[in-house]
């Protein structure tokens, strides 16, 4: 019988790595000088293979940016107060359009030529 691989006794244990464990690993890393980079085969150095994912990042990265400042501006309620804002000002004009549609049926208003050149009745 062959012994059980390391792979075979994680998935048997089900514990994943203690996350105090695995940080102090990244911190490690993070700090020595090894470029882990070199550790890797060149076809992965390459930078022709990386372009659609480094152009999936970017995206990913912009996206996640556009989500943060949406939630930005909901979570301050300045959606909802611009939203009141416009809401008034389209009021006012519908009101101010029915008022001079209104106006111009009773022959208040003159033409477009007697408003330009100031003769109105």
């Amino acid at each position: 019988m062959s012994a059980p691989s390391s792979g075979k006794k994680a998935k048997e244990t089900g514990k994943p790595l203690p996350l105090s464990e695995t940080l102090r690993d990244l911190a490690l890393l993070r700090t020595s000088d090894v470029d882990l980079a070199a550790l890797l085969p060149s076809e992965y150095t390459k930078g022709e293979g990386n372009d659609k994912g480094d152009a999936a990042v970017k995206e990913s990265s912009e996206f996640i940016a556009e989500t943060r400042n949406a939630v930005k501006l909901h979570d301050r309620g300045s959606v909802e107060v611009q939203g009141k804002q416009l809401d008034e000002i389209r009021r006012k004009y519908e009101e101010l359009l029915e008022g001079l549609s209104g106006s111009n049926q009773q022959g208040l208003v003159g033409s477009e030529d007697e408003m330009n050149s100031g003769r109105l009745k």
